[in-house]
């Protein structure tokens, strides 16, 4: 395996491509964390196939949102 596929280069890859890629990104998170807000804990581990308790991702999803948007990383949607 090259460096081309590791999915963190091709994603800053895609980053030099243009601004648009940030914002399809931001609103990509925007629409997962939504997503998975509504989604119950079984419904999540069967998406996932059980690699990450629904907590967590729940959380790793919103860390994410909170650095794109320049949040503490504890700051909680109201």
């Amino acid at each position: 395996m090259d460096g081309r596929d590791n999915l963190d280069t091709r994603i800053k890859d895609l980053m030099r491509e243009g601004p648009l890629v940030a914002l399809y990104l931001k609103v990509g998170i925007i629409v997962l964390q939504e997503t998975t807000a509504k989604m119950g804990n079984d419904e999540l581990r069967a998406m996932f196939g059980g690699l990450i308790h629904p907590d967590k991702l729940r959380g790793n999803i919103q860390v994410v949102y909170n650095r794109l948007n320049d949040f503490p990383d504890d700051h909680q949607p109201e």
